[in-house]
């Protein structure tokens, strides 16, 4: 199943399961203003693993062009059915942003999985569709010469867990309020793809305050990038990070998730 650019937008006009998405409206296509204005939860896909567990992939669409918005795990920002809190973002950045997380999809259930999300009255509830149509492949796709590209694999610390994929790695640390924190990423990558080139992108995903990082983006340059956040309050907060190996193939692959939860002290 090749289709995987075509998954973001199917996830918003697809009817699955019924009505399972009755409240949702759809986003205008030309009107951009900068704030004041819905985010829309969007199902990515699902695979499933080798021990024959199913996993669906979210991201979402912020359509204001400055406002950041956020939306507390709760009524408003819940996954269903199962603990309201399944690791979605409560922070949403402007514009698109994919394959944030993923949710194990458990057996029998007798409803979809559903992401729900009310930002200012305006309800989307995304459902998980199993349909063969969204099958993606994160782990590995073939590119065009047969060679099968996959994910970059990355550690959090240097001598920490390695992980790859959608499911990525986890890290738990702590900072102080006002303070720098530093932040590094290990890379590595087969090399395989139209333009392999890794990144590593930064952004805040939960927490009750705000983050400034020096860079969103550093520069990775053998293997390893580097930089560093400063919380404004303090809490628990989680970083997320999206590395890259530019290969450009979509929803399918190849990126990797990675998780720092900081508990932010004052």
């Amino acid at each position: 199943m090749k289709r995987a650019g075509l998954l973001g937008v199917a996830a918003l006009l697809a009817v699955s399961h019924g009505a399972a998405w009755a409240q949702l409206r759809l986003p205008g296509a030309v009107v951009v203003h900068d704030s004041g204005q819905p985010v829309w939860s969007v199902y990515e896909g699902y695979w499933v693993e080798e021990d024959g567990r199913t996993f669906a992939t979210f991201g979402y669409l912020n359509k204001n062009r400055e406002e950041e918005i956020r939306v507390p795990v709760g009524p408003d920002n819940m996954i269903s059915p199962g603990p309201a809190d399944q690791g979605q973002p409560t922070h949403f950045l402007p514009g698109r942003q994919t394959g944030l997380f993923a949710v194990e999809v458990p057996d029998g259930l007798s409803e979809p999985m559903v992401w729900t999300l009310n930002v200012a009255g305006n309800v989307a509830r995304i459902p998980v569709n199993l349909h063969p149509e969204y099958l993606i492949t994160p782990f590995g796709a073939e590119t065009g010469d047969g060679e099968r590209n996959t994910p970059p694999r990355i550690r959090l610390s240097e001598t920490g867990a390695e992980g790859q994929g959608p499911t990525g790695v986890t890290l738990e640390t702590t900072a102080t309020v006002g303070e720098p924190m530093a932040l590094t990423v290990w890379m590595m990558d087969d090399g395989v793809g139209s333009r392999p080139r890794l990144s590593a992108t930064w952004s805040l995903m939960r927490g009750p305050g705000g983050a400034t990082f020096e860079e969103t983006r550093p520069e990775v340059e053998e293997g390893y990038a580097a930089t560093s956040v400063t919380f404004d309050t303090p809490g628990e907060h989680t970083l997320y990070l999206m590395a890259s190996d530019g290969s450009g193939t979509g929803f399918q692959c190849c990126w990797t998730n990675g998780y720092v939860t900081v508990d932010v002290g004052p």
